[in-house]
């Protein structure tokens, strides 16, 4: 991998398609992606975490939400939406806009945590790498030439390990402890409406 400059926005593979991040403390990384994805309005993004110690560092999560359902959960190529009063650690006006919520995901393993420590160990916001409107990058020779043509001055990973399933993240969130809102359904929704049943919550 590159060393990781200061600020500086990250092009990297997921467990679904590619996508294009950088600090969660950096206003100008957010920037420079809307300008990279030709994004003309503010828009959310989602953070990303590499473990679920590092979720709880950030957000005070209901009892019912154990670690071994998180990890669970997350492996079924999720996103999940906290309300941002759960959250412990300020989270960036930038990332919410004018939200209530913010979304996670949480993708573990070496190349993950070595990603995100290259932002110096902080969280990392995420969103699909592609122009806005256009379909997602699936695979390392379609980031490459979307570097070169829109971001010459990010970071690119990849790992031959990683395989991507080409669809779009199941996004859920908790509208409070008892209520979940299904935003959009991925391809594995059925095995992740077995999750959710587990917390006893109510589906919308």
């Amino acid at each position: 991998m590159n060393e990781l400059i200061d600020n500086g926005v990250l092009i990297y593979p997921t467990d679904t398609v590619w996508g294009i991040g950088g600090c969660i403390l950096s206003k100008e990384n957010y920037d420079q992606i809307n300008i990279i994805k030709k994004i003309n309005t503010n828009k959310p993004v989602s953070i990303l975490f590499s473990c679920i110690e590092h979720i709880r560092e950030y957000f005070e999560l209901p009892k019912k939400i154990s670690d071994d359902w998180m990890e669970s959960f997350f492996s079924l190529e999720t996103t999940l939406g906290l309300p941002l009063e759960w959250a412990k650690k300020e989270i960036p006006s930038w990332i919410s806009q004018d939200s209530d919520f913010v979304c996670i995901r949480c993708l573990q393993g070496g190349f993950f945590r070595d990603l995100i420590g290259r932002s110096k160990g902080k969280a990392v916001i995420t969103t699909s790498l592609n122009i806005s409107g256009e379909a997602p990058i699936l695979n390392k020779n379609e980031a490459q030439v979307f570097r070169e043509e829109h971001a010459p001055n990010s970071s690119i990973f990849h790992s031959d390990q990683l395989l991507l399933s080409g669809h779009s993240s199941t996004i859920v969130r908790f509208l409070n402890s008892q209520e979940i809102h299904v935003i959009r359904k991925g391809q594995r929704f059925a095995d992740v409406l077995k999750k959710l049943e587990v917390l006893s919550a109510r589906v919308l």
